[in-house]
C-alpha cells in the first residue's frame, strides 16, 4: 500500500487529475491497475479495489503537455518515444499515429495524352534543332559544345560553341590548362601521361600566331582531381 501511494505521488508530479474529459467519462474499469485511454494518449486511469471488494473505482489522470502516457513503463514521457508514436490530430488531441484518418490527395483531371510506342507506324521522331553560325564565328559550329581545334603542331586548343541567340551559335577559341590536351575524340580536355610534344608550344610561337597562352591553374579542388586522374592513368 505504501509503495502504491509512493508511485501515485511520483506520477502526479508529471500529471494532473483529469476532470471534465469526455473520454474519461466513457472509460470503464475492468481490472485493477493502471490503464491507458484508448482515444487519448495523454489520459490514463488507475482502477482501485477498496478493501478487496469486486467494485472498482476509477481515478483519472492527464499527463502534462507535451507528454503522453506510456503503458509499458507506466510513466508520462514524450510522444515520439512510443511505438507507434502519438501525434496531435486536427482537434489537438494526442492519438496514436496509426489511428489518424488516411487523407488521399485530391485527384486532378489528366489531359488527353496519346502514347505512341517506339517502332510504331504512328511514331514520328522530333526533328533535331536547327542552328546557324553567327557572322564572324571562327569555327563552323555543328551544335553547342566543345570541338577540337585543328591547329598545326598543337593539341591543346578547342572551340567552345555557345548559343548567343535562339538558334544562333558562335565559337570562341580556348586552350586546355597546362598539362592537358584535347583530341578530336576525347570530348574535352584530358591529362595524359606522358604529355605528347603537341602539348607544349613556345610562348613566342603562341604570341606570333595570336593564340591564347596557357591559363592559370584552377582551384585546389581541380588540382586534386587532376592528380587523382593522373594516378588512375598510371595504373
Amino acid at each position: 500500500m505504501v509503495s502504491s501511494l509512493f508511485f501515485l505521488a511520483v506520477c502526479c508530479s508529471l500529471c494532473v487529475l483529469a476532470r471534465g474529459q469526455s473520454s474519461a467519462d466513457e472509460f470503464r474499469c475492468e481490472s485493477a491497475g493502471y490503464h491507458e485511454d484508448p482515444n487519448n494518449c495523454a489520459l490514463f486511469y488507475r482502477c482501485i479495489s477498496f478493501w478487496g471488494g469486486k467494485q472498482l473505482r476509477r481515478v483519472s489522470f492527464s499527463c502534462k503537455e507535451p507528454t503522453v502516457y506510456d503503458a509499458n513503463l507506466s510513466v508520462c514521457q514524450f510522444p515520439w518515444r512510443l511505438k507507434p508514436p502519438c501525434v496531435k490530430n486536427t482537434d489537438g488531441i494526442w492519438v496514436r499515429e496509426s489511428r489518424l484518418p488516411t487523407v488521399l490527395p485530391p485527384t486532378e483531371a489528366l489531359p488527353n495524352i496519346t502514347v505512341v510506342e517506339l517502332g510504331s507506324p504512328d511514331y514520328v521522331p522530333s526533328p533535331p534543332p536547327k542552328y546557324r553560325v553567327a557572322a564572324g564565328s571562327p569555327y563552323n559550329c555543328p551544335g553547342p559544345g566543345e570541338y577540337f581545334a585543328d591547329i598545326p603542331d598543337s593539341c591543346v586548343f578547342y572551340y567552345q560553341c555557345l548559343e548567343i541567340e535562339p538558334g544562333v551559335l558562335n565559337a570562341e577559341l580556348h586552350r586546355c590548362r597546362s598539362g592537358e590536351i584535347i583530341t578530336s575524340t576525347s570530348g574535352g580536355c584530358i591529362r595524359p601521361f606522358p604529355l605528347p610534344d603537341c602539348a607544349e608550344l613556345p610562348e613566342e610561337t603562341l604570341r606570333a600566331r595570336g593564340l591564347p597562352l596557357a591559363p592559370e591553374s584552377g582551384s585546389r579542388l581541380d588540382d586534386e582531381r587532376d592528380f587523382y586522374l593522373e594516378l588512375e592513368f598510371k595504373k
